[in-house]
């Protein structure tokens, strides 16, 4: 099976078990695995055959976050900024963190714009996440994000 990691060092995907993939089976441990360079083909007991793999094809694998070493005061996780407002530096709010993106260059926010004033909008708005640039303030207990970013909303 592929496995693509998102851990700032890809090889500490093998250093938080159990894993849950989406509700369907926790995984305590992998027999076996390779680099392949951008993901890692693994082994996992009591997968024998393709077919039973196919059954996690494109599955999300989860942790509990409690395994997760501790951060520095201002330091987060990606997982904490899911969810989060985004506001511009003129106060305009520009929607929520829906995901991010890891390009080569730096991460990018996935902003969902549903509304503007109330009519439903559909957009997402690609932020780039560059600290002091653009990404001004991260407040995590505030669930909040300012950007210097302007978005025309038309």
């Amino acid at each position: 099976m592929r496995v693509f990691s998102f851990t700032e060092n890809k090889k500490n995907i093998f250093k938080y078990f159990p894993w849950y993939i989406q509700n369907k089976k926790k995984i305590t441990h992998v027999q076996s695995w390779k680099d392949r360079n951008k993901y890692f083909v693994i082994k996992i007991e009591n997968i024998q055959t393709r077919c039973m793999a196919n059954t996690l094809k494109n599955c999300h694998i989860y942790i509990n976050s409690n395994i997760l070493p501790k951060l520095q005061n201002e330091d987060y996780y990606w997982k904490d900024i899911i969810s989060c407002s985004i506001y511009n530096i003129q106060n305009q709010k520009l929607g929520i963190v829906t995901n991010l993106i890891k390009t080569p260059a730096h991460d990018v926010l996935v902003i969902s714009n549903k509304s503007k004033n109330n009519i439903k909008v559909n957009k997402n708005i690609l932020i780039p996440f560059i600290e002091k640039k653009i990404i001004k303030k991260v407040s995590i207990i505030e669930k909040t994000i300012i950007v210097d970013w302007n978005y025309n909303f038309e």
